[in-house]
């Protein structure tokens, strides 16, 4: 039987590219078997700004997840409002592109993007991110916003990764922070970095178990 010791709940808040919606993502990491389990998603309109912070709280409360982790381009104020009014403790993070100092990716407060993403094809790759057999209506979204999310490249040769055109990637940004935060659980042996184009180009275990 597995005891919390061998269980990791932590959560992640993300915000979408332009703006107009917020996503919440709980994962389940078993640190034994190095397995993320897709738990809980959520995401509001941007419009419901001033209620949000209530009703991630009211979860929070309910499910009593470890560490939530937020962007910080979500916005002071509805930082502030999680913290002082809600007091949930929270661990803001910059996500940012092309980091250089392997220092700044080892502290938790920074992750780089590309990182982030490449980490997740790895994992996704490796069929350790697993999502409920009978997903929610939003766990259903994130995996649409998954599929979606996709790399490109500038002429000059850069590479970024989000949705196209009008396509929300809120939940799968939170997803990408909850897996790179929780990285030292589920690294396998030396097993190098996966990089693909987008998310649906590898098969996905389909896995039955309970949502939060």
């Amino acid at each position: 039987m597995k005891t919390n010791d061998d269980i990791i709940r932590l959560a992640a808040i993300a915000h979408s590219k332009h703006r107009n919606a917020i996503g919440l993502v709980a994962i389940e990491i078993d640190k034994d078997l190095k397995l993320v389990y897709v738990k809980l998603a959520r995401q509001w309109s941007r419009d419901k700004i001033n209620e949000i912070p209530y009703e991630i709280a009211k979860l929070y409360n309910q499910i009593r997840w470890g560490n939530t982790y937020i962007d910080q381009l979500t916005g002071q104020h509805f930082i502030q409002d999680l913290r002082t009014v809600h007091h949930m403790p929270l661990q803001i993070i910059n996500t940012q592109k092309n980091l250089k100092d392997p220092d700044d990716i080892e502290r938790i407060e920074v992750m780089d993007k590309i990182e982030m993403t490449q980490f997740m094809l790895t994992l996704r790759q490796n069929h350790q991110v697993l999502f409920p057999e009978n997903p929610s209506k939003t766990m259903g979204e994130l995996e649409v916003q998954m599929s979606l999310y996709s790399e490109y490249k500038t002429e000059a040769g850069n590479v970024d990764y989000y949705a196209p055109g009008d396509e929300k990637d809120n939940l799968t940004k939170a997803l990408l922070i909850d897996c790179f935060a929780a990285r030292k659980y589920l690294k396998v042996g030396d097993v190098g970095i996966y990089v693909g184009s987008q998310f649906n180009e590898t098969s996905e275990i389909n896995y039955s178990m309970r949502q939060f």
